[in-house]
């Protein structure tokens, strides 16, 4: 089984979620908790409001030797997997567990062992670039771009090992 990115409608993501976990999909939305708003029944408090950290993106682990495409596409709210060339682009390991590391790192407060800056060292510069960027819909934006570079970068490689 491999990692893939899904396109949904970004404002339906609990539902989403649910018929995912309904048809036993493995998936992860990395969430953004750093926003706040102001409480409604308190104007002195705030709540923090959890979004996806890639607006209308998530990773989907799933083998499309037991399970179609078109089964998770045919859910409500979802629009495609993300291709370049035609076929679904796994994510590999690495960049999946850089976000991860990046999301439970952002929470962190500066005096906890591990900062967010030490934690965004350790992390390629280009996926840092795009993990950091302010925007939520330029992140996304971002993250294929990145995710089409290391295709390219793939596919020349392949093509160069084969000549």
């Amino acid at each position: 089984m491999k990692w893939y990115v899904l396109q949904f409608t970004a404002t339906r993501f609990q539902t989403v979620f649910k018929h995912l976990e309904n048809m036993g999909v493995q998936f992860y939305c990395p969430m953004d908790v750093s926003k706040c708003y102001r409480r409604p029944d308190n104007q002195i408090g705030f709540r923090k409001r959890p979004v996806p950290l890639f607006p209308g993106y998530l990773f989907v682990n799933v083998d499309f030797g037991s399970i179609h495409s078109t089964k998770i596409t045919a859910l409500p709210w979802t629009q495609r997997f993300i291709s370049f060339g035609g076929e679904p682009v796994p994510i590999s390991e690495e960049d999946l567990t850089n976000v991860l590391v990046f999301e439970k790192g952002r929470g962190k407060s500066p005096s906890s062992e591990q900062a967010p800056e030490v934690i965004v060292k350790s992390i390629p510069h280009e996926l840092a670039v795009v993990l950091l960027e302010d925007n939520p819909e330029k992140r996304s934006m971002l993250l294929l771009r990145y995710l089409d570079e290391r295709f390219r970068s793939s596919v020349e490689k392949t093509e160069s090992l084969s000549a």
